[in-house]
């Protein structure tokens, strides 16, 4: 398992991009209020295995999640506490919904 990264963010709107492409990142949103439209940008260049999670306090009125690749399990909105974690695998290239 890769190292953890704790990235947080206190934007309403925008973009949010993970910071880290060799590591598990875990996004923590906690904005003063409810976000109204966020994207979340997916490292361009992951590796195999790497996780990204991440969780909103307040929540979020429309969320887009971006990538190089498809994305399964995408969601295009998120409720107050609601969080959601994607791994990547290389043999489909493609980043999954786990949790």
């Amino acid at each position: 398992m890769a190292n953890l990264v704790k990235q947080y963010s206190t934007v309403t709107s925008g973009t949010i991009t993970a910071s880290d492409t060799q590591q598990d990142v875990q996004i923590i949103h906690n904005a003063v209020s409810l976000a109204v439209t966020m994207t979340i940008a997916f490292p361009a260049t992951p590796i195999d295995g790497q996780v990204i999670r991440f969780c909103s306090v307040l929540g979020v009125t429309t969320l887009t999640l971006s990538a190089g690749v498809s994305i399964l399990g995408t969601l295009n909105s998120l409720a107050a506490m609601g969080f959601a974690s994607y791994m990547y695998d290389i043999n489909s290239t493609k980043w999954i919904r786990i949790g």
